[in-house]
C-alpha cells in the first residue's frame, strides 16, 4: 500500500475532499465505475474513503445496487470511520460534479506521490555501505519499472478510440518481427508480433536455440535490434550458431568445430569474417548468470533506449531459456508458482516495450513414454500458466533424435530404422499449438545440426534425399 497523507502538491484536506465528492459522483452514477478502473484503492489516502471505494467496486461487479443504505450497513459493520465519511457523502451535491475529472485527479496524485516515496527510497539506500554501489542501480531501476508496470500501462487517460482505429488500419510500420522462414511467419501471422510473447518449447538438443538464433540471424540482416538473454550458452557459442546460419549458403562450417577452435583453412577465414560482420550490427548479448527478472527489465529498456537513439529498433528480445531466470523469492521453492511468475513478467515486457519476447522452455519427458512422440502443450514443464500467458507457443519435434537412439535386434526393423533416419535426417517439425495471432498446425524446416542451419524446407528437400 502506498503511504497515506504525504506531503504532495495538493493538500490532504483538498484531496479528502475530491475523493468524497468522486465517491458521491459514484452513488449517483455507478457506471462511472467501469470508466474508472485504472483507480484502486492506493489511490486514495483517506482509508475510510479506500474501503468504500472498494465496497462500491465489489457491488457494482455482483449487480448490487449502490447507495447510501447498503453502503451504510457495510461501512459500520467494518469501521468507524466509515460512517464520517458516509455522512459527508449524504451532504455532497454531485449532480454538478465530474466524476472522470476527479477520478483523473485522484489518480495523478496517487502517481506523484508513489514517486516520491521511490525517490525518497532510492536516496536513502545510498547510505547505506553495506549494499554494494552497482546493485542500487539495479534496485532504483526495479522500483521506477514498479512504478511503469502499475501506472503507466493503465493510464489515467479515455481510451482514444479513433487513436486505436488509426492504428489498426495503419500498414506504415511492421507489426510484427520475421522469423526468415516463409511458412513459419506466414502461420504465426508474419513473425513474432510486438507486444506479444512466444515460447518456443522441446525436449533437450532437438533445436530450440538453433531455431531462434537463426532467426535472430535473419532480424539482424534486416537491420532489426537484437537482445538476447543468453543464460545457457556463453556468448561466443551464441554468436557462432548465428555465424554458421549465415555461412550455411554456400560455406557450411562445422558447428562443433567452431566453437572448440578447431577450424582451418578457408574454413577458419570465412568463420572470422562471419563473427566480425556482427560487429556493425544492432545486437547485444547477455550472458550474466543468476539475472532476475527485474534485470531483464531494466536492461531491455537501456537497450530499446540505445537503439532507438542510433535510429535501429529493438525488434526482437531472446531469453535462453526462461527455467534460468532467477525468480523472486516470494514463492521460494514452488517452482511451478516461480516458473509462473517469470512467465507473467516476461510477457507483461513485451506489452510494455511493444517489443516480442521470445523465451525458449524445456518440455517433461511425458512425450518419450507415448510411442508418437510429438510434443502437447500439456508437457510444458512446470506451468500450466504458461500456456495461457504465452501469444503463441511452438513445440519442435526432429524425427532424428529419436531414430538416432533406438536400435532393434531384428535385422528388417533396424533396416527401416536406417532407411527413416536418412530419409529424415534433416526434418524439424514446428507445431504452432497457440497463435493469437494467427492460424496454428505443423510448419516443416530443413535443419542441419551439425552446422547450425534452419532454413525453408522447400529450398532444401531435394538435396537431402
Amino acid at each position: 500500500m502506498l503511504e497515506r497523507n504525504p506531503n504532495a502538491s495538493i493538500d490532504a484536506a483538498t484531496l479528502a475532499d475530491l475523493e468524497v465528492a468522486f465517491l458521491a459522483a459514484v452513488v449517483r452514477e455507478p457506471e462511472l465505475l467501469d470508466r474508472t478502473r485504472f483507480l484502486d484503492e492506493d489511490a486514495f489516502t483517506s482509508v475510510a474513503s479506500a474501503q468504500i471505494y472498494s465496497e462500491m467496486c465489489e457491488m457494482h461487479a455482483d449487480g448490487t445496487s449502490i447507495n447510501l443504505i447498503s453502503l451504510r450497513r457495510f461501512a459500520g459493520a467494518v469501521f468507524d470511520s466509515g460512517n464520517a465519511v458516509l455522512d459527508t457523502l449524504k451532504r455532497v451535491g454531485a449532480e454538478d460534479a465530474d466524476g472522470d475529472s476527479l477520478a483523473v485527479a485522484i489518480h495523478d496524485a496517487a502517481v506523484r506521490r508513489a514517486v516520491a516515496n521511490v525517490g525518497r527510497d532510492i536516496t536513502g539506500s545510498v547510505d547505506n555501505l553495506k549494499e554494494p554501489a552497482v546493485s542500487l542501480i539495479d534496485t532504483a531501476a526495479a522500483r521506477v519499472d514498479a512504478l511503469q508496470m502499475k501506472y503507466r500501462v493503465g493510464d489515467a487517460a479515455p481510451t482514444d478510440v479513433a487513436a486505436i482505429i488509426e492504428e489498426t488500419l495503419s500498414i506504415e510500420d511492421a507489426p510484427s518481427t520475421a522469423t526468415g522462414f516463409k511458412d513459419l511467419d506466414s502461420t504465426l501471422g508474419g513473425g513474432f508480433a510486438r507486444s506479444t510473447c512466444t515460447f518456443i518449447a522441446s525436449r533437450p538438443s532437438v533445436g530450440k536455440s538453433a531455431v531462434i538464433s537463426s532467426a535472430a540471424a535473419n532480424a539482424l540482416a534486416n537491420n532489426i535490434g537484437v537482445l538476447c538473454f543468453s543464460l545457457e550458452m556463453p556468448a561466443k557459442v551464441c554468436l557462432a550458431r548465428m555465424a554458421c546460419h549465415r555461412l550455411y549458403d554456400p560455406h557450411p562450417i562445422d558447428f562443433a568445430d567452431a566453437i572448440n577452435n578447431k577450424l582451418v583453412g578457408e574454413d577458419r577465414t570465412q568463420f572470422e569474417q562471419a563473427v566480425r560482420g556482427f560487429a556493425d550490427q544492432p545486437l547485444v548479448i547477455e550472458t550474466r548468470q543468476g539475472i532476475t527478472v527485474e534485470d531483464i527489465k531494466a536492461q531491455s529498456r537501456r537497450v530499446q533506449a540505445q537503439f532507438d537513439t542510433a535510429g535501429t529498433p529493438l525488434g526482437l528480445i531472446v531469453v535462453d531459456y526462461l527455467g534460468l531466470v532467477r525468480p523472486s523469492s516470494r514463492y521460494a521453492g514452488q517452482k511451478v508458482h516461480e516458473t509462473t511468475e517469470v512467465s507473467n513478467a516476461l510477457c507483461a515486457l513485451s506489452r510494455t516495450l511493444a517489443v516480442p519476447v521470445v523465451a525458449l522452455h524445456q518440455l517433461n519427458r511425458q512425450s518419450e513414454q507415448r510411442d508418437n512422440k510429438r510434443p502437447q502443450l500439456a508437457e510444458l514443464r512446470d506451468s500450466g500458466a504458461l500456456e495461457q500467458d504465452a501469444d503463441a507457443v511452438l513445440l519442435l519435434y526432429r524425427p532424428s533424435y529419436h531414430l538416432e537412439r533406438d536400435r532393434y535386434d531384428d535385422a528388417d526393423e533396424e533396416r527401416a530404422r536406417q532407411d527413416q533416419l536418412e530419409r529424415r535426417r534433416f526434418d524439424l517439425e514446428i507445431q504452432v499449438a497457440k497463435n493469437r495471432n494467427g492460424k496454428i498446425g505443423v510448419v516443416d524446416v530443413f535443419y542441419d545440426p551439425a552446422k547450425n542451419a534452419v532454413r525453408n524446407k522447400a529450398r532444401y528437400v531435394e538435396d537431402s534425399r
